[in-house]
């Protein structure tokens, strides 16, 4: 079997409800680290709409688990709200909510951002925000960094 091949199947199998182990096992990996490395590359790199409904059947039994959590969790139980908020966590994990932005997502946004030429109205006249800072550091009414 080639690697897409075991893939696909690790991808098939997780989809299914298997863990790691039974993953393993079944494509003949030597080790869970295999199973889940074969999983991940198939949820980054390849199928991605079966990867997609393992992040959703992920998310539901995540939301199943939930709604048998939450009336102790709103109760104040504490351990139900460590339970909850381990809950969340895994779920911004599986939605990619946590991702930092690239560097290239960075660059882009501070180039967006300095693009922009915002017009204020000084005097009568309209001035690019940087211009007027500019100009108040140079007649020493605005701040300067170093202050």
């Amino acid at each position: 079997m080639e690697a897409l091949e075991r893939q696909r199947k690790a991808l098939e199998l997780c989809l299914a409800g298997a863990n790691y182990v039974q993953i393993a096992q079944a494509i003949g990996y030597k080790s869970t680290s295999g199973a889940y490395m074969a999983v991940q590359a198939a949820l980054k790199l390849t199928l991605q709409p079966m990867a997609d409904q393992v992040r959703q059947k992920n998310v539901e039994r995540l939301n199943r688990l939930r709604m048998a959590n939450w009336p102790k969790a709103v109760s104040g139980d504490g351990k139900a709200i460590e339970v909850e908020l381990h809950l969340q966590e895994r779920e911004a994990r599986y939605l990619g909510l946590d991702r930092q932005p690239t560097d290239d997502a960075a660059k882009q946004t501070a180039l967006a951002a300095a693009q922009i030429n915002v017009l204020i109205q000084v005097d009568g006249q309209n001035v690019s925000i940087g211009e007027w800072r500019r100009k108040l550091l140079e007649t020493g009414n605005g701040r300067s960094d170093t202050d």
